[in-house]
């Protein structure tokens, strides 16, 4: 389990705003913004204050000012409405694209499901379009389609988002929602940046929408580990996800 764990702590940097930094490629990976989320969730009579675009911004600076990377992936969904681009979307999507811009590093956005209406946008400020990037031995995707049948995968690892994984832990008072990592043995799922939207629940195996669903999702998790992203910046290593869902079925938490 440990072992897994520092290999892959040599090549990556799991960051605890749920990024990733790939060292030796000098590349800075996040995925799932839905920017415009709470201008969706408005139209349906649910009002939450728009501040969280600007929190995932500074966060998304603040990682690239500690990883230095050459080159920004954005691992899909960086806006979130499918019909039409909102004005809550036109505004902060421009912003981070400006700000990202400004930095002058090589951006590019693997295409998610949500990315529409915004191709004008990302040719305006270079950034590179596609619906996978293949460096060295990495796959990098979105989730919500396979990788192409020409792609051969046996010996590449794969990086991917989409399915917004993290783990319900009850402490015997609240039930408290933590984003996560899902390492395998040559895949990796990126966490959601956004904090409004939970997708996979990997303890009891529901998703709070079909529209996470993933064809590259295994059917069985119990090897991967679990890496949880806590409200306090830190990276913990829960272990593989059989282990804790035994742990959390009899009430024991591992403190770290």
């Amino acid at each position: 389990m440990e072992e897994l764990f520092k290999k892959v702590k040599e090549r990556f940097q799991l960051l605890p705003e749920g990024m990733l930094h790939i060292k030796d490629l000098q590349s800075l990976v996040f995925a799932d913004t839905h920017i415009g989320l709470e201008f969706a969730l408005a139209e349906k009579g649910l009002f939450i204050p728009p501040v969280q675009y600007s929190r995932m911004k500074l966060n998304i600076l603040r990682a690239i000012e500690h990883a230095k990377p050459e080159r920004i992936i954005i691992l899909g969904d960086l806006k979130h409405k499918f019909e039409e681009r909102t004005p809550q979307e036109h505004k902060e999507v421009l912003d981070l694209l400006a700000s990202l811009k400004s930095l002058n590093k090589e951006l590019i956005l693997i295409r998610g499901n949500h990315d529409t209406y915004i191709s004008g946008f990302l040719e305006r400020f270079g950034v590179k379009v596609l619906d996978y990037l293949i460096l060295e031995d990495i796959v990098l995707i979105h989730g919500h389609k396979p990788v192409p049948e020409d792609i051969v995968t046996e010996d590449k690892f794969l990086v991917m988002a989409h399915v917004h994984p993290v783990v319900t832990v009850f402490d015997g008072i609240s039930h408290h929602r933590f984003k996560c990592f899902l390492l395998g043995e040559r895949s990796l799922i990126l966490p959601a940046l956004t904090p409004l939207l939970s997708g996979f629940d990997i303890i009891n195996g529901m998703m709070d929408s079909d529209e996470y669903k993933s064809p590259l999702l295994e059917d069985n998790l119990n090897d991967y580990e679990v890496i949880l992203v806590s409200t306090a910046g830190h990276v913990l290593n829960f272990g593989k996800v059989i282990q804790l869902q035994d742990r959390l079925k009899r009430g024991i938490i591992v403190n770290h």
